[in-house]
């Protein structure tokens, strides 16, 4: 049992391991918060956009998001009241870092629940968009000096890290920096003059289309989520943020097109994990339960087994009586009760006469029905609180307890002669000669040692025995009556 909880544990073990280190190599920023605003864990990446040296360190100094890293305190009430709603919520916002400085993240965020559906925390992705930001703000800022100065605009363009172009009103593209080129494998020339329709997969056209005139009313910023087809066919999967803009030729568009391929892999190997995690939590547990059945069996069987060699120590297999062992067991505690009490017991020892002919005659199966049914005769004799039982071969012992006057005992002796005196079926066949001897002795009267009873009430079954006849005699000092 405890090598296969050891080997399950070991597996789980293995699993959360290699989430960990997914989690640890994440290239974005990777976190876990509560509800109430406070980390539950954070990757190195993440430690690191907020200006720590390890995760540990977050852990231990940030203890209220809200007014700790948020720029604005109340944002992350609205940000968490978005994202009860929808389950999952993406915002752009400011953080304020280890040194009081703020950098731009990019946040997706998402609930995770348990297998019964309810919400056990905050899992998110955050990447360090500073340097777009301030791209983007630079660019805004820039622009009727760009207009004037291309040379700068264009050093500023290209050194942009995302890809970044310019739409006209109708979706030409005017303008394109070289990161945008050397993405798409196409030339500055032969974008010029493209429509963003032929750069997009075909399944985000409709969506771009209705877009369009939306972005360009707007005067904020928009993004969404695309595929960009590059030449050679490859598709780019692209995370657009553009705004309006006027330029001289008319309302245009920026766009700040990021390829998100890292970070989908990212969310898809996290993903992926938990998955794999909670598939091997549900295939261990049912492996477990399993053991667990079978350990319950086995202890039952075992209870059972116990009790049956319980029973074959005390009990004579072939009559189900008291065997010599219990017999001795109940001797001494009557004895004990007797001395207790100053109460009074009776010990009878009964021997059958002529059984030996019965098996020379008949063989031992014979012999073993006639003691079975001298058994059940025995007890149909007895009292509840009485006990009969065999000591071997065809004698047994009767204890009889509580005893308020000695006629009580001969009661029972004339019952088991008289009873006695029916015949037993061997084989269907009817015996008439098997009677019994009894020996009788009384407790404290001949003793409170057992051996001493058992020896007394065995002789006086031997005088019995000795006049020919099923009888009974008492032990010598009370051949008498008295």
């Amino acid at each position: 049992m405890m090598v296969g909880l050891d080997s399950i544990n070991s597996d789980n073990r293995c699993v959360e391991e290699k989430y960990q280190e997914m989690f640890n190599n994440a290239p974005l920023g990777v976190f876990r918060s509560s509800f109430e605003g406070r980390f539950l864990d954070v990757n190195p990446r993440m430690a690191e956009l907020l200006g720590y040296e390890n995760p540990a360190q977050v852990l231990a100094d940030c203890e209220d998001l809200g007014n700790e890293i948020y720029e604005d305190p109340s944002l992350r009430a609205q940000v968490l009241e978005k994202l009860r709603e929808r389950g999952s919520y993406s915002f752009e916002g400011r953080f304020r870092d280890f040194y009081g400085e703020f950098r731009d993240v990019e946040i997706h965020l998402r609930i995770v629940k348990n297998e019964d559906g309810e919400p056990l925390y905050i899992e998110g992705l955050s990447a360090d968009i500073t340097s777009r930001k301030q791209a983007e703000r630079e660019l805004i800022r820039k622009q009727k000096e760009l207009e004037e100065s291309d040379r700068k605009y264009r050093t500023l363009f290209d050194s942009a890290a995302d890809a970044i172009f310019v739409f006209d009103g109708k979706g030409q593209i005017r303008d394109a920096n070289k990161v945008a080129c050397e993405r798409l494998g196409y030339s500055y020339e032969e974008l010029l003059g493209m429509s963003y329709v032929e750069i997009n997969q075909a399944d985000y056209v409709p969506r771009l289309k209705e877009w369009l005139p939306r972005i360009l009313e707007s005067e904020e910023p928009f993004t969404a989520r695309t595929e960009h087809v590059c030449r050679d066919g490859k598709v780019i999967p692209t995370e657009m943020n553009t705004r309006a803009i006027t330029l001289a030729g008319g309302p245009s568009i920026i766009c700040i097109a990021r390829d998100i391929t890292n970070r989908l892999e990212a969310e898809n190997a996290l993903r992926r994990s938990r998955e794999i995690i909670e598939q091997e939590v549900f295939d261990r547990t049912a492996q477990l339960k399993q053991t667990n059945e079978r350990l319950h069996e086995e202890i039952a069987q075992r209870i059972e087994n116990e009790e049956r060699i319980r029973v074959l120590a005390m009990y004579d297999p072939l009559t189900g009586l008291p065997n010599r062992a219990l017999i001795m067991d109940r001797l001494v505690h009557t004895a004990a009760w007797v001395e207790r009490t100053d109460g009074t017991a009776a010990l009878l020892y009964l021997d059958l006469n002529d059984f030996k002919s019965i098996n020379d005659k008949y063989g031992h199966q014979a012999g073993d029905q006639a003691l079975r049914q001298v058994a059940e005769r025995l007890k149909l004799c007895l009292r509840e609180v009485d006990t009969a039982g065999r000591i071997g071969g065809d004698e047994f012992v009767i204890l009889l307890q509580n005893l308020a006057r000695r006629k009580d005992v001969e009661l029972v002796v004339e019952r088991l002669l008289g009873t006695m005196k029916e015949p037993v079926l061997l084989d269907g066949q009817a015996y008439h000669g098997l009677g019994i001897s009894v020996g009788i002795c009384f407790c404290p009267r001949h003793g409170l040692d057992v051996d001493t009873l058992i020896r007394r009430a065995d002789q006086a079954m031997y005088d019995a025995k000795s006049s020919g006849v099923s009888t009974f005699r008492y032990c010598k000092e009370d051949s008498t009556g008295e």
